[in-house]
């Protein structure tokens, strides 16, 4: 059985290599992202990415999927 996973987006290159790495992974079913979101500043709190450029890497993930 596949073990059931969400991955912890931060929007950084180390959560790029995660993805990689889980996506190889045939033990993995990853059911999807999450990111962490500053209310205050609008922005992912680990990187202060932007909301568009978050969108845009997850259109991006999903179309390589």
């Amino acid at each position: 059985m596949k073990k059931k996973t969400f991955l912890s987006w931060s929007t950084g290159k180390d959560s790029a290599w995660a993805l990689h790495i889980l996506r190889q992974d045939p033990k993995i079913n990853l059911l999807g992202l999450f990111t962490v979101m500053n209310k205050a500043y609008g922005r992912v709190s680990m990187h202060a990415t932007r909301p568009d450029l978050l969108k845009g890497m997850s259109n991006r993930i999903q179309a390589v999927s």
